[in-house]
């Protein structure tokens, strides 16, 4: 066998080395490259001797030197290009996919594909933002931000955000985005924010204490239901009522078979007034406490099932129940200004993705959201769509009725005629219902222009006097309660209907103010005009 081998190997010395076409295809395109290089540059004897050499190197080694260069551009490191985040389901799929490979791959390359390209996907300075494959299907939150809606509809969002930061605008901007889809939900309405909704959501409907849907109907249905909280007489029955609600849809959904079950969305804002972390407050009793802690809790852990999904958005991360927002899949962390919440902020977010300070910093609207497989990014929220109605009183609005009242011509009277009289000042509740009553009820006598005639009785309608059209039915209630002595207590519980220790109690105190400057403007008002026909 050896003898063969030597033979072999002293017939191939003999004939030489064999060329193949190819061989002398780049032996020729070499030595023709560097021959048009020498014709351009000139080069003379030295480059055609050089075009030579290089022909003939390429001619017998040209195959050699491809195959090293191509191994040692695959050396080099690869620069990291921005791409588009890949879908959730595909992010899932990816360790998922590595278990069931383990057998196949060695154990270093499984190592290698975690380290580098699995680097790029979740690496959130290189990921631009996250979008749905089809985007028919978008929620468009943020310009970066545009999941798909069955990403988010199963699982259960939560949002911190100090006053000012965009929270309750953010809430609705998610209110309106599902609700496009038809998405049956319910939203807990504690300050009137979201009443503007029902007008905006294709299948809108308002519940107050006199009209309030079961959660059968919710489901059936698909509404979409704004429960105004002020309309209940305490917190107490409004905790009640959404235990209620919250039970029924429950019932209702646990009733029908899975591949029948709709998806439907349980909104609670200033979640941390309804489920504290410290249960001792004065509004709500212990039971009731527990009572919606229970149901809200069931939301989060298990309500997935049955296509339940809770969204709660409350201020402070640090007051609201923990058990309840650890269960939540999303997290949208918006401005934050005090140490603790800073803190437990930190605890979800990466700080290579946002700091402390930035936090601190956040304009409105802005937030870092963190996703439920872990995904990380820093957005600015488009703002709400439907009209925002609670806003903050600014100082402008006092400059302009300023104005407006200086624009106002005056009647100067002669000194002698302003005379105070005491008499005319003097408060008598039978006198002030005979006055006050009927021209605050009544339509007032407007020239063209819009100025106040004089002779003619001043309304609640007056410019410089604004009683909204639900308290002038109270006037004359209040008027007569006054004539009779009655305390405060027992006007708002005659009037209002309600305890005076309980929210709408509060409510009811801050509209009797309302209604008492009212009374007192017109009468002082109506005696300067009595004072003036003169």
């Amino acid at each position: 066998m050896q003898e063969q081998e030597d033979n072999q190997q002293e017939q191939e010395e003999e004939v030489g080395v064999k060329l193949t076409p190819r061989d002398v295809g780049l032996g020729i395109a070499t030595f023709a490259a560097f021959g048009g290089y020498d014709l351009l540059a000139n080069t003379g004897l030295g480059g055609f001797v050089l075009a030579t050499a290089a022909g003939i190197v390429a001619t017998y080694f040209g195959e050699e030197l491809i195959t090293a260069t191509q191994k040692a551009v695959a050396l080099l490191p690869r620069h990291k290009s921005a791409k588009r985040a890949l879908p959730t389901s595909e992010r899932r799929a990816l360790p998922k996919l590595l278990t069931q490979s383990t057998q196949v791959l060695p154990e270093q390359e499984i190592d290698d594909y975690e380290e580098g390209e699995n680097e790029d996907i979740n690496d959130e300075e290189d990921t631009p933002g996250i979008f749905a494959n089809d985007m028919r299907k978008a929620l468009h939150l943020a310009e970066n931000l545009q999941p798909d809606v069955d990403e988010w509809i199963g699982e259960g969002i939560v949002g911190f955000g100090i006053k000012g930061s965009g929270k309750t605008s953010t809430c609705a901007r998610l209110a309106e985005e599902f609700g496009k889809f038809r998405v049956p939900m319910v939203i807990f309405d504690m300050e009137g924010d979201y009443v503007s909704l029902v007008r905006w959501l294709p299948m809108g409907m308002l519940a107050t204490v006199g009209q309030v849907p079961t959660g059968q109907e919710i489901l059936r249905d698909r509404l979409q239901v704004v429960f105004d909280l002020q309309s209940w007489n305490s917190d107490e029955e409004a905790a009640l009522m959404m235990c209620e609600v919250i039970a029924q849809l429950k019932a209702s959904a646990s009733a029908c078979s899975p591949e029948k079950r709709v998806p439907c969305l349980v909104f609670l804002d200033e979640a941390e007034y309804w489920l504290p972390q410290e249960q001792n407050v004065s509004y709500l009793t212990k039971e009731t406490i527990k009572l919606l802690f229970e149901r809200f809790h069931f939301l989060a852990t298990r309500g997935r099932k049955r296509g339940l999904t809770p969204c709660l958005f409350t201020q402070r991360i640090a007051k609201i129940n923990k058990n309840v927002i650890g269960q939540m899949g999303i997290n949208i962390l918006m401005r934050a200004t005090l140490d603790n919440d800073i803190t437990r902020y930190m605890e979800y977010v990466n700080e290579h993705v946002v700091n402390k300070e930035q936090i601190a910093a956040f304009q409105k609207g802005e937030a870092v959201v963190r996703l439920a497989d872990g995904l990380q990014l820093v957005t600015r929220f488009y703002p709400r769509q439907s009209r925002h109605v609670s806003h903050t009183p600014h100082v402008d609005a006092v400059l302009e009725r300023f104005e407006q009242q200086q624009r106002q011509p005056r009647a100067y009277q002669p000194m002698e005629d302003l005379t105070p009289n005491p008499a005319r000042y003097e408060y008598s509740p039978s006198l002030m219902a005979s006055r006050v009553a009927s021209t605050m009820t009544s339509a007032r006598p407007m020239a063209s222009n819009g100025v106040h005639q004089p002779g003619t009785p001043l309304d609640a309608q007056s410019e410089n006097v604004s009683l909204p059209f639900e308290l002038r039915s109270k006037v004359s209630q209040v008027l007569d309660m006054d004539a009779q002595s009655a305390n405060q207590n027992d006007i708002i519980k005659q009037v209002w209907n309600v305890e005076p220790d309980s929210r709408a109690g509060r409510a009811a105190k801050e509209e009797l103010k309302m209604i008492r400057a009212s009374i007192a403007e017109h009468a002082r008002k109506t005696m300067r005009l009595e004072k003036s026909d003169c």
